[in-house]
């Protein structure tokens, strides 16, 4: 992507790494399912609809696809795409797409990332 680091980057004030992996420890769980996925979607949606947000959400247990959710208002391929994105970038660093964002910002061991247009080295996505 070209102007990666002037349009990411260098915005502006990004916190630690440390509080993204915090965050990746609190919000992890030891069991998960379909039934639970649907609540969280549910609750997420719930929160969301109280901003002016759109957002899509995929979630995947073991590359398995459980649920997709677009709002109203999304492009739906538009919004795949950045969603299969992320999963990917997730799938790679095996940490959320925001740490990995955060972690090459100094380590730059994701940068072929930044070129190849079926990663999205940002954040978004979750373990």
């Amino acid at each position: 992507m070209e102007n990666y680091y002037e349009h990411f980057v260098n915005k502006g004030n990004h916190p630690d790494k440390a509080l993204i992996l915090k965050q990746e420890d609190d919000y992890s769980f030891d069991n998960f399912n379909r039934d639970q996925a649907l609540k969280l979607v549910n609750n997420i949606v719930a929160i969301v609809k109280k901003t002016d947000k759109k957002i899509g959400i995929k979630i995947t247990i073991n590359d398995e696809p459980i649920i997709q959710y677009y709002m109203d208002g999304l492009e739906y391929q538009g919004a795949k795409s950045w969603l299969d994105r992320k999963e990917k970038m997730v799938n790679l660093a095996h940490h959320s797409s925001y740490y990995a964002f955060l972690d090459n910002i100094k380590s730059h061991q994701y940068d072929k990332c930044i070129e190849d247009e079926t990663y999205a080295l940002c954040g978004g996505a979750f373990p």
